[in-house]
C-alpha cells in the first residue's frame, strides 16, 4: 500500500481511516504560567500560534518560567505532532511571558473513532 498522507498512515496501522475532531482555543498568556493547552485523549498533533506582542515560552512544566521552556516569538508558530514529538502532541502544556496581555491560539487535531 502507498502512502501519502496521515490519513492512509493510520488506515494502514490500525485497518480503517480514523475520524479526527479540531478543537481550537483562545488563552492570553501573561506573566504567570497558564495552562495553555490540557491533555485531552488521542491528540495527535497541536499547533501553538503567538499573535501576541511579546515572546512566550511554552513547556509540559506548570512552572515555567520567562527564561525556560521554548521560545515563541511574537507572530511565530510551533507545532507538535505525535509521530515525531510524541507526548508533546497530547499533554497539558503551559506557557508564560515577561509581557503581559499576548495572545494565543491553539489548534489540536484529536482522533476520535472510525469511518
Amino acid at each position: 500500500m502507498s502512502i501519502g498522507t496521515a490519513r492512509e498512515l493510520l488506515a494502514n496501522w490500525y485497518g480503517d481511516e480514523l475520524v479526527s475532531n479540531i478543537l481550537e482555543t483562545d488563552v492570553t498568556v501573561g506573566t504567570a504560567p497558564i495552562l495553555i493547552a490540557a491533555r485531552a485523549g488521542a491528540v495527535i498533533e497541536r499547533v501553538i500560534s503567538n499573535n501576541g506582542a511579546a515572546t512566550i515560552f511554552v513547556s509540559s512544566k506548570a512552572g515555567v518560567a520567562a527564561n525556560t521552556g521554548i521560545a515563541l516569538g511574537s507572530g511565530n508558530t510551533l507545532s507538535f505532532q505525535a509521530l515525531s514529538d510524541f507526548d508533546l502532541a497530547s499533554c497539558d502544556l503551559f506557557a508564560i511571558s515577561a509581557g503581559t496581555g499576548n495572545a494565543v491560539h491553539v489548534i489540536s487535531t484529536q482522533l476520535v473513532g472510525t469511518q
